[in-house]
């Protein structure tokens, strides 16, 4: 059986393959599976000179809008750099790519820092797809961000 581009359905929680006919019998197939749990939340604590952004969920156009308006406040913080810990991240799509450039950039001009902990595999992939891996490197944990 040939499965075709994947489409995402995130705020439905179903995958599903594209519908592609099977060339034994032009019979069209569809798999269905479950994503993680969808639901957005953003925990923000202070270590040392470090501002810890722990994200669960999926990143995606509807939750870029939280995670920019606490960064923004975090410009006006003290902290020199920024961690953005995504162990519990199944997915970033190009909305939070888009939203994790315009906010490095901005913490970049403010003389402030940002890394990525915890990249799950997929996230990991997308980064080096779009060679983003070398705007963001990913660390396995906060603490091992230099």
């Amino acid at each position: 059986m040939t499965l075709g581009f994947m489409q995402v359905r995130a705020h439905q929680n179903i995958v599903r393959p594209a519908r592609t006919p099977s060339a034994a019998n032009n019979h069209v197939s569809s798999v269905a599976m479950s994503l993680p749990d969808t639901d957005f939340t953003l925990t923000v604590r202070r270590q040392r000179d470090r501002l810890i952004v722990a994200l669960s969920g999926v990143l995606d156009e509807s939750t870029v809008g939280d995670l920019r308006s606490t960064l923004v406040r975090a410009l006006e913080e003290a902290e020199q750099s920024v961690i953005l810990d995504v162990t519990n991240v199944p997915l970033i799509d190009s909305d939070g790519f888009g939203a994790l450039i315009n906010i490095q950039k901005r913490l970049t001009e403010a003389g402030k820092s940002l890394a990525l902990t915890g990249c799950q595999e997929a996230v990991r992939l997308a980064l080096s797809l779009t060679r983003l891996e070398v705007l963001f490197p990913c660390y396995p944990t906060n603490e091992s961000v230099p």
